[in-house]
């Protein structure tokens, strides 16, 4: 997620594990690359039609005392692209990712938050 390079409010232990994921990812690609296995990690906004992330959006909103619509679309206009990537949109990456494709990659953390955060 996007908080494990952008620190964000009331995300506490979210945050850090999602920072100790990306660092898990790099470990993982130098101690696994010599076998032929490459690690990447998808960096993520956030996908609004995912499992689960709606009722988060709701939570969140209720603590800023806004809805869970107002939250998802503060968090949409906080992108380049104006909008919070879709699970069909990450699921793409992560298949270019696994893909020969991207064979060369390794140990990166592949930005999929619509332009919230650069790289």
């Amino acid at each position: 997620a996007n908080c494990a390079k952008k620190p964000i409010e009331k995300m506490m232990g979210f945050a850090v594990s999602c920072s100790a994921m990306e660092s898990l990812c790099r470990q993982l690609a130098v101690e696994c690359g010599r076998d032929g296995i490459r690690v990447v990690c998808l960096r993520s906004a956030g996908s609004p039609d995912a499992a689960g992330v709606k009722e988060v959006f709701e939570k969140l909103g209720n603590l800023s005392g806004i809805s869970g619509k107002e939250f998802e679309e503060q968090c949409a206009k906080q992108t380049m692209l104006k909008h919070l990537p879709a699970l069909a949109e990450v699921a793409n990456v992560a298949a270019i990712m696994a893909s020969d494709h991207a064979s060369p990659v390794t140990g990166a953390v592949i930005n999929v938050t619509c332009g919230e955060l650069a790289d």
